[in-house]
């Protein structure tokens, strides 16, 4: 496979994965526990994520004519990666963060 279509592949995963992930946190907003303070934060910030989630699908359909914009979706997608990792490292968030359901017990 060529360097396009590995481009196209990556993005369309992140895509379609962050759709998977974000779309249903747009309905479990009443069993939150505690609910959210400032709700139209936790819209806001859904909307604007979800969004982003279809400039991944773009670039994933056309990776050449969207290069100048893989830099700034590599960066989204390490803004929540790189602030997580030193959280967890300053054990200021729990380990669970970091495990997938299935290897919970």
């Amino acid at each position: 496979m060529d360097s396009v279509g590995i481009a196209a592949r990556i993005f369309g995963i992140a895509g379609v994965y962050g759709l998977i992930v974000l779309l249903p946190l747009f309905f479990v907003e009443p069993w939150l526990a505690p609910p959210p303070s400032r709700p139209e934060d936790y819209y806001g910030f859904l909307g604007s994520a979800t969004a982003f989630q279809l400039v991944y699908l773009t670039i994933a359909r056309d990776p050449v004519r969207f290069r100048p914009l893989m830099p700034v979706a590599v960066l989204a997608k390490l803004s929540f990666f790189v602030p997580m990792a030193i959280l967890w490292a300053q054990g200021r968030t729990p380990s669970r963060c970091w495990r997938s359901r299935r290897s919970t017990s």
